[in-house]
């Protein structure tokens, strides 16, 4: 019956023409090119629901409810998964059954749903995009247009606590994988019309929401037209996080270091806005991608910004120490024992060649197997259930290391080098950064026991090199040391400025407005004032 009803509509619908031959396709097939997505709809409720029962075929979780209201036939259609039953019943049901008598237009039908969103659709492809969304979809006879009524009560995860970025002090809410509600938790921060939100969708099967949030007043035109101009050149089958934006959109894919910095703090949204910068939110990703992003901004964590002024800026004094400690100490390590003994002092050449004794490897290749375990270890700790994942990595990282070293093949000083460098790696806020620094260590190592100190200056180089030649949707990398900025060197990038010190955004964002509001130094003098 159903394949019959097909064929009744078909030879309604005007034919496209067509060059082939083959005569044996399917009737969706042939319902898909006499039909297209992008057509109108069907003036009569009976046709549109031939079309539904054909492009959602063998979709049981589609549900339709029929009405006979006075100007005609009314049809409503729902996935039922994502449709509030209690809504949808008091908004939009219940009122129409109530009143068949008086729907005489289509005016009168939206008159009647109890419901802040309705949407009007006048093609199908609009119509399969709203449906799959989430929208009940309510079709009437003589009408070229479906009202989409926003009634989707999916349940997504709740707003909790930031796990992947954690604080003692300042704001605890984190992302969570609905587009919407992300949108949301920034407004409640930046309460003003100049946030902008603009929705794309990205994905051919997908359909994703992609947002790009800006502040209109502060953010560099060109800026958000360049980004607008990567989203469009996005072609994939769908969209599932949103590393796949990322990815589609970098300047340099085929490098190593993040070229825009991920968070799944709202504040740190907020305060990139503040700075002119882009935030990209994907539905389904708890997270948001801000852009331009620097080098600097990936060694700067959120608690600086809720710390005292100095003690802030000693712990980012620390962790740039770290970070190049994480990937360079084993490396520096082989290369002055291996190579280069005369640079350590005698008693201290004399311990290490103690320790060193009776164990079967050189130095590169003992210290290279203490690296490799180190990073399975680490590797297995974040694959574990988190009760047990830590466990696993401290306890396997002691009983391992002492195993090691009681066996005689690693010596102690290069246990306590690789931990230090392990440590070291631990204290860096950008997680995809900590990821590229676990690589440059073992490439750091290779190219020390092969040539020594020599190799780690050549390896510092083609470093230095690579990240002078990047540029972050048009903003050098290394900014604000190269190309030297002295006022956002000085105020945020080693150091900290206070609050009442940051008068202005960074210049390199090309800002808008670049003076910011302006506080009076505080102290008793300015409080007579």
């Amino acid at each position: 019956m159903r394949r019959q009803a097909k064929r009744r509509v078909l030879q309604t619908l005007p034919l496209m023409p067509t060059t082939r031959s083959d005569t044996s396709q399917p009737d969706q097939d042939l319902l898909s090119r006499t039909n297209p997505p992008d057509a109108d709809l069907p003036m009569d409720v009976e046709s549109a629901r031939l079309r539904l029962e054909s492009v959602w075929e063998n979709c049981d979780d589609l549900e339709y409810r029929s009405l006979e209201v006075a100007c005609g036939r009314l049809l409503i259609v729902w996935l039922k998964p994502l449709v509030g039953k209690d809504i949808a019943q008091a908004g939009i049901i219940e009122p129409l059954s109530r009143a068949v008598s008086e729907l005489v237009s289509m005016q009168d039908v939206r008159r009647r749903i109890w419901s802040p969103t309705i949407h009007a659709h006048r093609t199908w492809s609009a119509t399969d995009s709203a449906l799959a969304e989430g929208n009940m979809m309510v079709f009437v006879d003589g009408s070229a247009e479906v009202l989409g009524v926003d009634v989707n009560a999916f349940q997504a995860r709740p707003i909790g606590k930031a796990e992947a970025e954690p604080s003692v002090i300042g704001p605890q809410n984190a992302f969570v994988e609905d587009v919407d509600k992300n949108i949301g938790l920034i407004r409640t921060i930046v309460k003003t019309p100049q946030f902008k939100v603009e929705l794309h969708v990205v994905g051919q099967l997908s359909q994703t929401k992609v947002a790009v949030c800006y502040l209109g007043n502060l953010c560099k035109p060109e800026l958000v037209t360049e980004v607008r101009a990567r989203l469009g050149r996005v072609k994939l089958d769908g969209v599932l996080d949103l590393n796949m934006i990322r990815e589609s959109t970098n300047d340099a894919p085929f490098s190593l270091f993040p070229l825009d910095q991920t968070t799944e703090r709202p504040d740190r949204v907020a305060a990139a806005l503040l700075q002119a910068r882009i935030a990209i939110l994907c539905d389904g990703s708890p997270a948001a991608m801000m852009l331009p992003a620097t080098f600097m901004n990936h060694l700067q964590s959120h608690e600086d910004y809720y710390l005292n002024f100095v003690a802030a800026g000693m712990v980012r004094v620390l962790r740039h120490v770290m970070y190049w400690s994480s990937f360079l100490l084993p490396a520096l390590f082989v290369s002055i024992v291996a190579y280069h003994p005369q640079m350590v002092p005698t008693q201290l050449l004399v311990s290490l060649a103690a320790s060193h004794e009776g164990v079967p490897f050189p130095s590169a290749i003992e210290a290279l197997i203490m690296v490799l375990i180190f990073e399975a270890l680490r590797e297995a700790g974040i694959r574990l259930p988190k009760a047990v994942g830590q466990s696993v990595s401290i306890v396997g990282a002691l009983v391992l290391g002492q195993a090691a070293v009681a066996a005689g093949l690693v010596s102690p000083a290069m246990v306590i080098v690789v931990a230090l460098s392990g440590v070291a790696s631990f204290t860096i806020p950008n997680y995809a950064l900590s990821y590229t620094n676990r690589l440059l260590s073992i490439v750091f190592l290779l190219l020390a026991s092969v040539f020594g100190l020599l190799g780690v200056s050549i390896g510092m180089f083609i470093l230095l090199t690579h990240l002078v030649s990047l540029r972050s949707y048009g903003v050098p990398y290394l900014a604000p040391i190269a190309p030297l900025e002295w006022k956002s060197l000085l105020r945020d990038t080693f150091f900290r400025a206070p609050w009442w010190n940051m008068q202005s955004r960074p210049a390199l964002m090309e800002p808008q407005q670049s003076a910011r509001e302006r506080t009076p130094r505080p102290g008793p003098e300015s409080g007579r004032r």
